[in-house]
C-alpha cells in the first residue's frame, strides 16, 4: 500500500506535468502559429536571437548521479551521465549534433553539454521561451549532412527561419510559460524524491528491515 501510493503520486505528477506542457504548446499555437497578425512579422534567421555553439567533452564523468558528480551531462538523447562542475549556468536550449536528431531540451538549471550537442543562448532572455516552441518545429532530419550517422552543422542550426512578433507578445508569453514550466521542474523534482524514497523503502520492507502496521 505504501509503495502503491507513491507510485500514483509519482504518475500524478507526471500526468500534471503533461498538462501543463500541454497548455503551453496550445499558448504558443493560440498567440504565434493561429495568429492573423503573423503575415506583418518579419522573418530571420536563429542567430538573430540567439547564439549557436557546440558542447564539450566532459573532464570527468560518472554514470551515476553520486558524490561530487551532482551536474547533468546532457547528451542528443538527454541525461547520459553526471559531471562535477558546470559548462552553463544560465537556461540554455539543447539538440543532438551527431547521432540523435531531433529532440529538443530546455534547461534552466545548472548542466554539462557533451560536445555531440548544439547549444541555442538567447542573447535575451525574455526570447527563451519563445524560441524553444520554435525551435522544436525545425525538421532536423531535412537538415542531416551525415553518410554513416546523422549530423547537422552548427551554421545550419544559425541560419533557420523564424518569426520575430512584437516585442510586447513574446514578453508576455514568456510570462506566462515559464511560470508553467517553473510548476514542471518542482514536480520533477518533487517525482524525483519520491522514487528515491520508494527505492529505497522497497529492500527494507522486503528484508524485514522496516515493519509497517497494518
Amino acid at each position: 500500500h505504501i509503495l502503491g501510493t507513491l507510485d500514483d503520486k509519482i504518475e500524478l505528477n507526471r500526468r500534471m506535468n503533461r498538462t501543463l506542457e500541454q497548455l503551453a504548446q496550445a499558448l504558443f499555437k493560440h498567440m504565434f502559429i493561429d495568429n492573423p497578425e503573423m503575415e506583418k512579422w518579419e522573418e530571420i534567421e536563429i542567430r538573430e536571437l540567439a547564439s549557436v555553439t557546440t558542447g564539450v567533452r566532459p573532464i570527468n564523468r560518472n554514470n551515476e548521479k553520486v558524490g561530487v558528480f551532482q551536474i547533468p551531462l546532457f547528451g542528443g538523447g538527454g541525461i547520459m551521465a553526471y559531471t562535477d562542475t558546470s559548462l552553463f549556468t544560465t537556461p540554455i536550449l539543447l539538440t543532438g549534433r551527431v547521432g540523435t536528431l531531433g529532440l529538443v531540451f530546455r534547461i534552466p538549471y545548472p548542466c554539462w553539454a557533451s560536445d555531440n550537442t548544439l547549444i541555442m543562448q538567447p542573447i535575451n532572455p525574455v526570447n527563451y521561451e519563445y524560441l524553444y516552441y520554435c525551435v522544436r518545429l525545425i525538421d532536423f532530419n531535412s537538415l542531416n549532412r551525415g553518410s554513416t550517422q546523422p549530423l547537422i552543422a552548427q551554421s545550419d542550426i544559425q541560419k533557420e527561419k523564424v518569426l520575430l512578433p512584437p516585442f510586447v507578445l513574446v514578453e508576455q508569453f514568456h510570462d506566462m510559460v515559464s511560470s508553467f514550466h517553473n510548476l514542471e521542474n518542482s514536480i520533477y523534482e518533487e517525482n524525483a524524491t519520491l522514487a528515491e524514497l520508494r527505492d529505497t523503502l522497497l529492500p527494507k520492507l522486503m528484508s524485514g528491515e522496516v515493519r509497517v502496521e497494518l
